[in-house]
């Protein structure tokens, strides 16, 4: 604080106080801009600037921000057979929740069998299947870099307070004269409006087969498949400050009527990628191994397909509304000028993009080794 008065006192703070764009200052610069042109009294910026004082807001964050972690986790396993059939099953549950109450979940599943059916020939398979959600919670204290030390979150009645994140609390109190949506930030209630639920499945199937021909030999085959889908939500609801500052930023005001011109429509922001992956392989493979007197011979050769394909695609939609799944139309080539400063801008959004890729690869390999009396 006594930084901030000093600096003031310089000059320092001159320019970003007229800056047509409306930047940013402390609530102290704001107190001591009002004192000098005279809104309030030197007694009166003195006496709020002391009660800064004595306010941390590291306090605030441990008494309404981090709750205590909570980690869950629950498994099971089975397993039995007899000679010929071997089984085992297992599986598991993950809930865990952090101590800014973003929340993870697993649940996973594995089956595996082994048949021997006649006594040169074994098959096997096995099962995994693992899902995963993530859903992000609150923003931890050194992720805020536009709170102050001394920032107030509540009142006296425990009503959430704003902070000024990308323009003066002064400033967005009065734009627009009560035509816009409300422009405050509140910093404790806006993750229940600005949160990323991500949500990933995959599943590994495998058949193998073993086969042994005599004399030395035996066949190997072995199966793969792999399935893979990913969805990240990305979403700022109609009450998040994210969606409220870009449909308010560009709105235009009649100054003659009052309407109001959305150039970006009145909802959230959906920001959706999605992927998904496909893979099979296979693989043939044919084994040697002879062994008479001192002398020892291996060999091994075969081949391996293996194809992967993968699609995916990325996309931002405003006007966006959860309850129906409606979207809006916005223009994201032209500019427009923004209420801030009358300067022209694009809308800002991700570019929409679109994945779809095939990858196939072949392999064949061999290798073949002598052993005189297992040392040369």
């Amino acid at each position: 604080i006594d930084m901030e008065k000093y600096l003031y006192a310089q000059g320092y703070y001159n320019y970003i106080l007229t800056d047509p764009t409306h930047p940013v200052v402390s609530p102290v610069i704001t107190l001591l801009d009002r004192e000098s042109k005279g809104i309030i009294t030197p007694a009166d910026a003195e006496n709020q600037i002391n009660s800064f004082r004595n306010i941390d807001v590291r306090n605030q964050f441990n008494r309404y921000v981090y709750t205590n972690p909570v980690n869950q986790q629950y498994s099971l396993n089975i397993s039995g057979g007899n000679s010929q059939i071997a089984w085992s099953a297992s599986g598991g549950i993950d809930k865990n929740s952090s101590a800014l109450q973003d929340s993870y979940q697993r649940l996973n599943a594995r089956l595996e069998n082994t048949f021997t059916l006649l006594k040169n020939l074994k098959i096997t398979s096995s099962l995994y299947m693992v899902g995963t959600t993530t859903t992000s919670g609150k923003e931890d204290y050194t992720s805020q870099t536009y709170l102050y030390p001394y920032s107030v979150l509540k009142d006296a009645e425990g009503n959430d307070l704003p902070a000024a994140k990308d323009y003066p609390v002064s400033y967005t109190d009065t734009a627009g004269g009560g035509k816009l949506l409300d422009w405050n930030f509140y910093p404790l209630d806006n993750y229940k409006h600005t949160y990323t639920n991500t949500a990933l499945n995959n599943i590994i199937a495998n058949v193998g087969l073993q086969y042994h021909l005599g004399h030395g030999l035996s066949f190997d085959f072995k199966y793969q498949y792999e399935g893979q889908q990913g969805e990240t939500k990305n979403i700022n609801d109609e009450q998040s400050y994210e969606a409220r500052n870009v449909v308010n930023l560009f709105s235009q005001v009649d100054p003659n009527t009052g309407s109001i011109n959305y150039i970006v429509p009145q909802g959230g922001i959906l920001i959706m990628n999605a992927t998904q992956l496909k893979a099979n392989s296979i693989r043939e493979q044919l084994n040697y191994n002879h062994t008479w007197g001192k002398h020892e011979l291996t060999a091994l050769a075969g081949n391996e397909n293996r194809e992967i394909h993968n699609t995916g695609s990325t996309y931002t939609t405003f006007g966006y509304n959860s309850s129906n799944l409606t979207t809006g139309i916005v223009d994201l080539l032209d500019y427009f000028p923004v209420y801030t400063s009358g300067w022209y801008y694009s809308i800002p959004a991700a570019a929409n993009d679109f994945e779809d890729q095939l990858n196939r690869y072949v392999s064949f390999y061999g290798n073949a080794a002598y052993t005189y009396n297992s040392k040369y």
